[in-house]
């Protein structure tokens, strides 16, 4: 279930750093900014060797957190089921404002990838299946080959969600909000998250 939550113009010390996103979100899709859902996504090998790339953000998921679907057969998913933590980081120039988070991260159930996959495009579903994500592409006609042959036989029916491929939430135990002000005197806000819930802390920018 996606959680849509109220817009808030300021940040109380104890606000939960997710509404406070989603307000910001919220703002760069009404903006219309483009790729305003992208997020960067880093992990780690379970020795430390980080990577990162940009995916989509597809919403939060309460009491799970932040969501995104891909192959878990890629490098991605690879390093997750080493080490499952990442962090992840939302910026939107436009309206000077960047936000990130870190926590844990663990695969979403087969219902909720479901869910999801019947919403994408057929030809991404299509191209779900067949890529092999993350592999070496010796031949990128056979790959398109291998699609065609798919879309061929598929004619009339429905495209399952292959095991290989599905969704991950991100819960945050840290996060930071950073917005641009003029000369560099920028506002940072900090928080952590302890039994008690979440506190908040300015920065220096």
């Amino acid at each position: 279930m996606i959680v849509s939550k109220p817009k808030h113009k300021t940040m109380a010390r104890n606000d939960d750093p997710i509404q406070v996103f989603l307000s910001y979100f919220e703002k760069a899709k009404s903006l219309e900014l483009p790729y305003y859902d992208a997020m960067t996504l880093a992990t780690a090998t379970r020795e430390g060797k980080p990577s990162a790339r940009v995916v989509l953000f597809k919403g939060i998921i309460e009491q799970e957190g932040i969501t995104f679907y891909t192959n878990y057969h890629s490098r991605k998913g690879k390093e997750l089921s080493d080490n499952p933590q990442a962090a992840c980081v939302f910026y939107w120039p436009k309206i000077e404002c960047q936000i990130r988070f870190e926590g844990q991260v663990k695969k979403l159930s087969d219902e909720e990838s479901n869910i999801y996959w019947k919403t994408r495009p057929r030809d991404s579903q299509l191209g779900g299946v067949v890529s092999q994500q993350s592999q070496p592409l010796k031949n990128r006609f056979t790959f398109l080959k291998e699609f065609l042959l798919l879309k061929f036989k598929l004619i009339g029916k429905e495209v399952a969600r292959p095991q290989h491929w599905g969704g991950y939430a991100l819960t945050p135990n840290m996060a930071e909000v950073w917005l641009g002000k003029p000369h560099r005197l920028h506002r940072r806000f900090s928080y952590r998250k302890d039994a008690a819930g979440w506190y908040q802390q300015e920065l220096y920018p």
